[in-house]
């Protein structure tokens, strides 16, 4: 956020707004720059709605998985990635805003860019989701039949089992750097309309 003295970082923002009235940490500045940086300019009607703190935490999560999955196909820069991304939040922007068909578009952008089949980008996009990577070659498939057993294989595995550490190598290996987003613009501005919308933080 600039103030005429510089930027400022969100600790520095945390204790502007606190002298403001405003008793905002650090985490929950985080969210609330994403969705002024990011979201606002791409989904004001869902913003405005009521969108709240659990949906935007849910849309970040999903752009830093499929941000990770645009680079590990290598499918170009990330100026490309945030430009299809923002284009696909301003299609499915509204009142009743509901993030099922943004995560649908996503995947189906992500399968014909790297050429590959909608249940390949399905399931490593729901392993990034939950923490986890899916090593394979960015010219492979994954059958989602297979995917599903393998899932089920891991669940059931006993905890001393021999395979654990090559899944958890493979995990280590695969994890890519979440990108990073401006946090700090403009938050303090959107305060007031946001609580006016009703939006809950």
């Amino acid at each position: 956020m600039e103030l005429g003295e510089g930027f400022l970082s969100q600790r520095r923002l945390e204790v502007l707004l606190k002298t403001r009235g405003y008793s905002l940490s650090h985490g929950l500045i985080s969210p609330m720059g994403y969705a002024v940086d990011t979201l606002l300019p791409a989904m004001p009607q869902a913003l405005h709605a009521g969108l709240g703190r659990p949906q935007v935490e849910r849309l970040r999560a999903l752009d830093k998985a499929a941000g990770a999955l645009w680079r590990h196909y290598g499918l170009g820069d990330e100026t490309a990635f945030r430009e299809i991304f923002a284009q696909l939040c301003r299609r499915y922007d509204g009142p009743d805003w509901d993030i099922a068909p943004l995560r649908a578009a996503l995947e189906t952008e992500l399968a014909e860019h790297a050429d590959t089949s909608i249940h390949t980008v399905r399931a490593q996009l729901a392993e990034r989701l939950v923490g986890r990577a899916i090593e394979t070659s960015p010219t492979k498939d994954i059958p989602e039949a297979v995917t599903e057993v393998d899932a089920a294989m891991d669940r059931t595995k006993p905890a001393s089992s021999p395979d654990d550490s090559a899944h958890q190598a493979k995990d280590e290996r695969a994890l890519i750097p979440p990108q990073a987003h401006g946090e700090d613009d403009e938050v303090a501005d959107h305060l007031q309309d946001w609580e006016k919308a009703g939006t809950k933080w």
